[in-house]
């Protein structure tokens, strides 16, 4: 009778042991899992974006620049181009220059 009382509680112990290993691989795997979201939350984070011309773009001043007919994104480009000064973006805007955004790589591959 006392070998059964050992041998059922060697077996008892020994599930206990298994599924307390099981526990600490399902614990590593989702402390794994987590630390490779980080991973690739943080290199998506450090990727860099495309250049934004909003800079040297007082609201007002692109707001004007629009009611004179000219499009959003070429009064803040040409704005930004002017280092903020509304009379040189309306020069450059009357001239017809080129005022295109800079692409970035990606988007000159596309």
């Amino acid at each position: 009778l006392e070998a059964q009382l050992a041998a059922a509680r060697v077996r008892q112990l020994e599930m206990e042991l298994k599924a307390e290993q099981t526990r600490q691989q399902a614990q590593q795997a989702q402390q794994e899992q987590q630390a490779q979201a980080a991973r690739a939350s943080s290199s998506w984070e450090a990727l860099p974006t495309a250049p934004t011309p909003e800079g040297n773009a007082d609201e007002a001043k692109v707001q004007r620049l629009v009611e004179m007919g000219f499009s959003r994104r070429r009064s803040l480009v040409a704005l930004d181009r002017t280092g903020g000064s509304e009379e040189s973006a309306i020069s450059k805007l009357l001239d017809n220059e080129d005022l295109e955004e800079e692409q970035t790589p990606l988007q000159q591959l596309q």
